[in-house]
């Protein structure tokens, strides 16, 4: 209705229509992800100031003149690029750690400071605060300020991961993986103690964390943020993924991998060991992972490969490993050998290996790995090397 006539022939103005009124829990969310915008801004500005210090100290060391004497009477301008000139970048670096690590989250004057422990409160009492809004966008705070200060992450760290391994909410274990990769950028003595509870998420049910935890190990271990530590065997498990997009991932992690200095070749006993003990990995995917994995080994290295897998093989186990096993090791040998020669198993639990080496080249690696195994370093046998007649 327009409006309802009166008596007096003037029209009444349509009654008001009610207002939704939002929750509580939902303005709440909204003023937290603001915190944490601020607080991740408040760390790009302080970078900008030590990049702004440096540059005005580069400039006036290079327009410095040489052998000039202090001019009497000179501008406040210069005696403030004087205060530049005596002050080392060293102190300067060093006032710029104080405030991100002291002020912004605990000095008397922050506002951040009176938000910190509510963010904390929020996240550590899911069940009291249960709208999945609220806690997501709590988790996604308290991970941004964690960034700032890290006497906060570390205090915070073990309730962070708690949530990264029993949050129900995709979105917010995906926040966590990539805030923990920005943690293991600011903070690395506190991250890499636990990038365990990292890798396991390439387990995770839901595709999009899986893939989200690969592309963040990928720029940290490329990057050299991370040590890895045995751990590659579940990224090579990726190599098998249903999803295209994590598969190709995995390829180009590797791919990227192999152009640093023998990376792939140092990992290889450990990925082999972890895929060869995986139980939910079939033979024909193992076999697929080995032999790419292995294109990556030159030939030189892969000889000495075979003799450091085949002696794991044998040592981790009472009897002698699988025909499977074996035969893996064996086409793997044979990818790279790539038609420069055969391998084959001897009933003296031997290799009778046949290269396109000179007479002279096989009776000397013979008489190494003699000399090794003499040394008790192989515990398989005697490892001969037989050129072509």
């Amino acid at each position: 209705m327009e409006g309802v006539e009166e008596h007096n022939g003037l029209a009444t103005p349509p009654p008001d229509e009610p207002t939704k009124k939002q929750k509580p829990s939902l303005a709440l969310a909204q003023l937290l992800f603001i915190v944490g915008h601020i607080a991740i801004k408040q760390i790009v500005h302080l970078e900008l100031c030590e990049l702004d210090f440096k540059r005005r100290k580069a400039e006036k060391e290079k327009n410095k003149p040489l052998n000039v004497s202090p001019v009497k009477g000179a501008p406040a301008e210069q005696d403030e690029l004087d205060l530049i000139g005596g002050t080392t970048e060293d102190d300067f670096t060093e006032a710029m750690t104080h405030i991100r690590e002291r002020e912004l989250l605990y000095g008397s004057n922050s506002l951040l400071s009176h938000y910190a422990p509510l963010v904390t409160e929020i996240c550590a009492n899911n069940t009291k605060y249960d709208d999945d809004d609220l806690q997501a966008a709590a988790t996604l705070c308290m991970a941004k300020l964690m960034c700032v200060s890290s006497e906060y992450c570390e205090k915070n760290l073990p309730l962070l991961i708690t949530i990264l391994e029993k949050s129900q909410n995709a979105v917010t274990r995906s926040n966590v993986v990539i805030a923990l990769g920005d943690m293991a950028v600011c903070f690395n003595h506190l991250i890499d103690e636990n990038t365990d509870f990292l890798y396991r998420r390439l387990n995770d049910k839901d595709s999009s964390v899986k893939r989200t935890c690969l592309m963040t190990l990928t720029f940290l271990i490329l990057a050299g943020q991370v040590k890895v530590k045995g751990q590659l065997g579940e990224m090579a498990k990726c190599l098998e993924d249903p999803d295209k997009r994590i598969a190709d991932l995995s390829r180009m992690f590797f791919t990227e991998l192999a152009t640093k200095d023998n990376a792939v070749y140092n990992q290889f006993i450990d990925m082999f060991s972890h895929l060869s003990a995986a139980t939910d990995l079939e033979e024909s995917s193992l076999k697929r992972i080995i032999k790419f994995l292995a294109s990556f080994i030159e030939k030189v290295n892969f000889l000495m490969l075979v003799v450091r897998v085949r002696s794991l093989l044998t040592i981790t186990r009472t009897s002698m490993p699988s025909s499977s096993q074996t035969n893996l090791l064996l086409d793997s040998a044979a990818a790279i050998m790539k038609g420069s020669g055969t391998i084959s198993p001897t009933p003296c639990r031997s290799y009778n290996i046949k290269t396109k080496r000179s007479r002279r080249q096989s009776a000397r690696a013979s008489d190494w790995l003699k000399r090794q195994h003499e040394c008790k370093l192989f515990g398989f046998g005697i490892l001969e090397f037989h050129p072509f007649s």
